[in-house]
């Protein structure tokens, strides 16, 4: 368990997209649901800020950014955003959204 210090570090560190949409799952008392953001959010972000953060990390200047449709048996369809860099010429991952996260954010 996490010393009360370091939850109130991680806790900030969330977008505050996220902390807000937490918060709202908590206040509705849907504990399994403010569980699903936590654990989605540091994985797949889909607010502004949190891949505006990931992509202030990449190293190089981006280009571009891209996003690209992909399946599998398992995930079924998903979009790999990608920010692609000049110098290293490279693609860096930003995330990875998955049909039923992308459902979640257009239905809300």
């Amino acid at each position: 368990m996490m010393r009360k210090p370091d939850r109130t570090a991680w806790w900030e560190q969330l977008p505050a997209g996220i902390r807000d949409q937490i918060d709202g799952y908590v206040l509705q008392d849907a504990m399994l649901a403010a569980i699903h953001v936590v654990v989605d959010a540091p994985h797949s972000p889909v607010d502004l800020e949190s891949l505006a953060y990931r992509a202030g990390g990449v190293a190089g200047r981006i280009v571009a950014i891209e996003a690209i449709w992909d399946g599998d048996t398992v995930h079924d369809w998903f979009v790999r955003l990608l920010a692609i860099t000049a110098e290293p010429a490279e693609e860096h991952v930003l995330a990875t959204i998955y049909a039923s996260t992308a459902k979640q954010y257009l239905v809300t």
